[in-house]
């Protein structure tokens, strides 16, 4: 049964893990204003685009796109980076859980870690120039009155969720 327990509690991890990176599809910031002329407008940008660089912000209402060069989210980076780390380590605490439990809960600690760095991600980034103009802009004079959206924040619950599930591992018995 013990066996089973800890076959669950990796499992779990991996599917939450999988499910953090598929946020990344999903929309990472939004703001809106208000105009005088069209009433509310907003513009989003996917959380790949903050992550990788090359954001695009696109109007809600009017479908708009303005297209970015560099932009990369720093924090934003660091949480994938240290997402697949996480996955690995949880690979290797499934073949080698058994011999060394320090795998488990240092495969818990970077996954928490990740989290916590994609609730940063509007905090600190490279320089964007827009395609255009090429003049460069800083990433904080961009983001400045923009709020998480979906993506972000249930990219860091996934990615704790799949660190908490991994250190279970360990605190099952043998």
């Amino acid at each position: 049964m013990k066996k089973y327990a800890k076959l669950i509690c990796t499992g779990l991890s991996a599917l939450f893990g999988i499910l953090a990176l598929v946020m990344l599809a999903l929309t990472g910031m939004t703001s809106t204003a208000k105009g005088q002329l069209v009433g509310t407008v907003g513009t989003k940008v996917k959380l790949a685009g903050l992550v990788f660089g090359n954001p695009k912000l696109v109007g809600v209402k009017t479908g708009t796109t303005m297209s970015f060069s560099g932009g990369v989210s720093i924090f934003g980076l660091i949480a994938f980076l240290l997402l697949v780390v996480g996955l690995i380590a949880v690979a290797l605490n499934y073949v080698y859980g058994s011999k060394c439990k320090y795998i488990a809960f240092t495969a818990a600690a970077v996954l928490v870690l990740a989290g916590i760095s994609m609730f940063l991600v509007k905090v600190a980034g490279t320089d964007l120039a827009g395609k255009d103009t090429g003049i460069p802009t800083k990433f904080k004079d961009i983001y400045d009155g923009y709020k998480l959206a979906a993506g972000p924040i249930l990219f860091g619950v996934f990615a704790i969720l799949s660190g908490v599930s991994v250190a279970g591992t360990a605190l099952v018995k043998e």
